[in-house]
């Protein structure tokens, strides 16, 4: 700025100074004419007086050499001329002049010399005889005297331009200065410059304006830092050229970076061929749902690609659907507008998808056991219908169909259990004798126990548990004894056992069976789930019976611990919280 004023001032005073010089040139010039004319004039009217009264003895006698006097007849003869000899001369009787003066008793005219650079001034007066007297004196023409006065005239522009450029430098300098001093902080604090007021007033109002806005935009940021810093969901937002604007906690855990990250390109935190494809500028759908598997576990990938004409008021909605059949599904959205962002919505899918499996599991595993009991019950019961069964075989059959039938209840009243307790449906809480419920256990097992001649012990202690379910805990203990007498051995042994340690409550049941291979031990707990060793429908299991010990126990903030060898027998014990006494 303090240039450009620079070069405006000392334009604007280099111009004056021209136009200065050319204008007093041009005054001066014009008044040294009048004075040459007024002289000359003077001249013309003495000479013209002396002429009438001595005749050519003046002329004879005028020796003034600025001044050429010429004595012209009436007819426009020569007849006395100062410079030149009379007799050599032409006849004036066609000047202009001359023929002026005869008409009015004065002329006046100039003519150019020949080279152009001189001009030649005539003035001419009548006399009473009817003659004519001229005065002529040569006159320098402008372009000679400007020419004359080149170089005072450049001594005096240089001078001149030195003296504006210093004087516009300061000059400058002071408009300048106070410009560069404005408080823009403080606007209304300035008064420099009254022509500055609106301004300032102006930018005081935008302050106040920005400053809120920022409080506004700060307010957001800080909201929207602290919503997605909780969430368990990774968020990461792109810009349009896939470059990193913002993460939140979970994202940076996922992609095991760090806030330097923010500003890089996404592809330099995650790698992966489905999601580069769905953020790239190639794909043009909205949209894009994908599963990919990161450490082992699998997160859903929801992408969603912002454009303009959907931005309000700089609020940007999310949407998901949690619905997804295949490993990677694009939906046909397509985006029509500009694009403008990325958002990049990824979280853990892992248990729901275990859960979709052992769903699928669980639905294939119930139409088998179904299935089973059923196809005996009227397997046997066409045989009875069509007469194929001899009399004495009728109630063999019976009993049959009626073993499958109590079978098949069984088996769907456990799974309405499992059910009821998937969806937390849970019976009323009270006090529990642990060691009570394992003896009423053992008698109600005993004619299973005595077909196998298994000696079936119960001893321990006698722990009350308080805030307990007493109808789940004595289905586990049932279905742990009962699975301790299927898989046992002939002649075997069980053992339930009640004892209290560390202020938790702990139920053994031992026994002297197969046992359980450690590669399985870990999915026993599984619905429908059976050992290699136990598929035989010899056993007569549902396998839903640990599963349902399994619920019973988280009911209870339990766990259960399973120490078993093959050939060697399983114990599996029930460690059970909350408070307890010792009878």
């Amino acid at each position: 700025m303090t240039k450009k004023i620079f070069k405006s001032i000392f334009l604007v005073a280099a111009i004056a100074i021209m136009a200065s010089l050319l204008i007093t040139t041009g005054i001066l010039y014009k008044y040294f004419i009048d004075v040459q004319d007024k002289h000359l004039t003077d001249e013309l009217n003495l000479a013209s007086r002396a002429v009438e009264l001595e005749g050519k003895d003046y002329l004879y006698r005028f020796n003034k050499s600025d001044f050429r006097l010429t004595w012209i007849s009436e007819d426009g003869t020569v007849i006395y001329d100062t410079k030149k000899d009379s007799l050599k001369m032409e006849n004036h009787g066609n000047r202009e002049e001359f023929k002026q003066a005869l008409k009015e008793n004065y002329g006046a005219s100039s003519r150019y010399s020949s080279t152009l650079l001189e001009k030649t001034i005539y003035r001419a007066s009548k006399l009473n005889d009817g003659s004519v007297l001229r005065i002529s004196s040569n006159r320098a023409t402008a372009g000679v005297i400007a020419a004359g006065m080149v170089q005072p005239t450049l001594v005096v522009i240089l001078i001149s331009l030195i003296i504006s450029g210093l004087l516009a430098h300061k000059l400058s300098s002071r408009i300048v200065d106070p410009l560069n001093n404005l408080d823009l902080d403080h606007p209304l604090e300035n008064n420099n410059y009254e022509e500055l007021s609106p301004l300032l007033r102006k930018i005081n109002s935008q302050h106040i304006e920005i400053r809120s806005q920022l409080k506004m935009l700060e307010d957001r940021k800080n909201e929207f830092n602290q919503i997605t810093s909780q969430m368990r969901e990774a968020l990461v937002l792109l810009d349009d050229d896939e470059k990193i604007l913002s993460m939140n906690n979970s994202a940076y855990s996922l992609f095991k970076t760090d806030s330097y990250s923010i500003g890089k390109s996404f592809i330099t935190i995650f790698r992966n061929k489905e999601l580069s494809k769905a953020i790239s500028p190639d794909n043009k759908n909205e949209y894009t749902e994908l599963r990919i598997n990161v450490d082992d576990r699998i997160y859903q990938f929801n992408v969603s690609k912002i454009a303009k004409k959907n931005m309000v008021n700089n609020d940007i909605s999310l949407s998901h659907n949690n619905k997804v059949d295949n490993e990677y599904e694009i939906s046909t959205k397509d985006n029509s507008g500009e694009k403008y962002g990325i958002i990049i919505l990824a979280f853990d899918i892992t248990e729901q998808s275990n859960s979709e499996k052992r769903r699928r599991e669980f639905t294939a595993n119930v139409s088998h056991e179904l299935k089973t009991p059923l196809q005996s019950i009227i397997g046997s019961a066409e045989l009875i219908e069509n007469d194929l069964v001899k009399p004495e075989d009728t109630k063999k059959f019976t009993k049959k169909i009626r073993f499958e039938a109590s079978r098949l209840v069984s088996l769907i009243n456990e799974i309405i259990g499992l059910a009821q307790l998937d969806e937390g449906i849970e019976p009323n809480r009270t006090s529990v004798n642990l060691l009570d419920i394992s003896l009423e256990v053992s008698r109600s097992l005993e004619d299973p126990a005595k077909s196998k001649k298994i000696n079936l012990y119960v001893d321990g202690d006698n722990i009350i548990l308080n805030n307990a379910i007493p109808t789940l805990l004595k289905e586990a203990i049932y279905n742990l004894a009962d699975n301790a007498i299927k898989y046992n051995v002939d002649g075997g042994e069980v053992h339930i056992n009640i004892s209290e340690s560390n202020n938790m409550a702990i139920i053994s049941v031992r026994d002297t069976g197969m046992g359980i291979a450690k590669n399985e031990q870990d999915r026993i707990f599984e619905r429908f789930y059976r050992s290699d060793k136990s598929h035989s429908r010899s056993s007569k299991g549902t396998g839903l019976g640990l599963s349902i010990v399994k619920h019973a126990v988280a009911y209870h903030n339990g766990n259960i611990k399973i120490n078993s060898d093959e050939g060697k027998g399983t114990e599996i014990i029930i460690s059970l919280p909350n408070l307890i006494e010792n009878l």
